[in-house]
């Protein structure tokens, strides 16, 4: 039962860092559309992450609308598993908090 624990956080950690990264690309590209962006702020090319190869404000968008979908998925995933261990302490007797 512990290794979905582990796979729903790894793929938890995933979309975070899917979702970080399209966000940073997101804020660059407006940065770049700007009328008058400030010059201390470097902008930087787009970063691949998934499927999308993020490099324009539609692609990083879209992008983060699949991570929030995935995050979602794997946070069922804890929530499933969590139930199926509360049914199975209930099946052997076990006390539930």
């Amino acid at each position: 039962m512990l290794p979905v624990y582990a796979i729903a956080t790894r793929g938890l950690a995933a979309q975070l860092k899917k979702l970080e990264g399209s966000a940073t690309v997101v804020a660059i590209e407006g940065i770049k559309q700007a009328p008058k962006a400030p010059p201390s702020v470097e902008v930087g090319r787009g970063v691949r992450i998934g499927a999308l190869p993020v490099g324009n404000p539609v692609e990083g968008l879209v992008s983060m609308k699949e991570a929030e979908h995935a995050y979602r998925a794997n946070a069922a995933v804890f929530s499933t598993a969590n139930d199926m261990f509360d049914s199975l302490l209930d099946a052997v007797g076990g006390k539930k908090d």
